[in-house]
């Protein structure tokens, strides 16, 4: 399958308000791609098998009302590998990626930014071997961050992969196929992935080779109280 996977050009963002009306609707370009390195550092192999990952970075510019409501910014596209072994239907299962703008006025401004993945997940692990992952972000607020596992978000369908207009939240969770694979064991393995709460470190020992879709969520707290 030549071209199948490639980078959406235009993508499609929908901006939703609180009551579930969009707010905007736009096209945005994509301005570059990268193809990542595959390292065997310290791996069960020398030569990395023919897989291939690309980055794509889009960016765009937009102006909301303060009108004291959060934003929701949604992007959904489908659909996954069918060689993904750990979720039902995978190459039928799309994805839905979206962020809460928190909710300001215009008296105090948009005074949040995300937090940001320190480092970018290994593309390949080894079968049968310890995986230790720094999974932490870093948030230039200096707001505490508290991470966990998650289940990851289905959207769109191969009748509708690249939709024009999201729909609103909430979305439907991908569905693991268990036994044995749940969001509390999404590698299988003794001991199944975990992640420490406050560091953000990545922890597994995988035992089955292939494919697996896996889930982090990072949560933003300041003063106590998540944003």
């Amino acid at each position: 399958c030549t071209g199948c996977a490639d980078f959406d050009q235009p993508a499609y963002l929908t901006f939703y308000d609180d009551f579930g009306f969009v707010v905007l609707n736009p096209t945005v370009n994509l301005l570059g791609r990268d193809t990542l390195e595959i390292s065997t550092d310290g791996l069960c192999i020398e030569t990395a098998p023919d897989v291939c990952v690309e980055l794509g970075t889009y960016a765009l510019d937009v102006t909301l009302p303060a009108d004291g409501g959060n934003y929701y910014v949604v992007y959904q596209r489908c659909c996954r590998n069918n060689t993904i072994v750990n979720i039902v239907d995978p190459g039928g299962t799309g994805n839905t990626y979206f962020v809460t703008i928190p909710a300001f006025t215009a008296d105090d401004g948009c005074t949040n930014n995300s937090a940001i993945f320190n480092n970018f997940p290994p593309i390949l692990v080894c079968a049968n071997s310890p995986l230790v992952f720094d999974h932490s972000a870093f948030d230039l607020d200096g707001d505490s961050l508290s991470y966990s596992l998650c289940t990851p978000l289905d959207g769109a369908s191969p009748d509708n992969p690249m939709p024009l207009t999201a729909p609103p939240p909430p979305y439907d969770p991908i569905l693991w196929l268990n036994p044995p694979y749940s969001e509390l064991d999404m590698l299988g393995g003794t001991p199944p992935l975990s992640i420490d709460p406050e560091t953000g470190e990545l922890t597994a020992f995988p035992e089955t080779v292939g494919q697996f879709v896996v889930g982090i969520c990072v949560y933003e707290y300041r003063d106590g109280v998540l944003i």
